[in-house]
């Protein structure tokens, strides 16, 4: 059975960069744009994991991560910009910067696939 997991992001061309990236690696995925899309999406779905995009500002990340861990108890990804720190309410975290795989490598350990 596929993994399900949520991405969220604030720019429509990243998230479908994203959800397409997900879908070739084998994931089953449910993208979300913008924080009340993912609300939404957050409280009526099962999700195996979060992605947090990189163009989410701090304060919304902080908001959605709070609303995240009580409802779809799983792990969070925040992709982040470069330089800037990890979320310190996240479960695991990647410099966009690095590029797909080392995103794809992040998701994967939080839901604990094998390299």
């Amino acid at each position: 059975m596929k993994k399900r997991i949520l991405s969220i992001s604030y720019d429509d061309s990243i998230m479908k960069t994203r959800h397409y990236i997900f879908e070739q690696a084998g994931f089953d995925v449910v993208s979300a744009l913008g924080f009340s899309d993912a609300l939404t999406l957050c409280k009526d779905g099962k999700f195996d994991a979060v992605v947090l995009g990189h163009t989410l500002p701090p304060q919304d990340k902080t908001a959605l991560v709070s609303v995240l861990h009580d409802h779809c108890h799983c792990p969070i990804v925040s992709i982040r910009k470069p330089g800037q720190g990890k979320h310190p309410d996240t479960d695991y975290s990647v410099d966009a910067g690095e590029g797909p795989e080392a995103m794809l490598a992040a998701v994967r350990e939080a839901l604990g696939i094998p390299k």
